[in-house]
């Protein structure tokens, strides 16, 4: 039975027989900062598209509402995501 498990040498990510952990973490870190830097020009480019005589218009608001509001119930969806990892994780069986 092919499974992850935890390699208490060196390393500290998840290995298995086939798949290096290290490609794993590269791999994660580097769509980690391709995320960062979208969202980050994403609130940049909202902040300069929406024109408001006071400070937070309405139009910030609601643009602000939604940039903050959609990660977030993202991130406390946790059900789907623990239901997209089994999808991903099975395969490797």
């Amino acid at each position: 039975m092919h499974r992850a498990r935890l390699t208490w040498g060196s390393s500290w990510m998840w290995a298995t027989e086939y798949l290096n952990g290290i490609y794993v973490a590269a791999a994660y870190l580097m769509l980690l900062l391709v995320a960062v830097v979208s969202y980050a020009y994403a609130v940049w480019k909202t902040w300069n598209l929406t024109k408001s005589k006071s400070l937070l218009g309405t139009s910030r608001v609601l643009a602000f509402s939604w940039l903050i509001g959609a990660p977030l119930f993202i991130f406390l969806s946790g059900a789907h995501w623990v239901s997209a990892m089994l999808i991903l994780t099975n395969a490797l069986l």
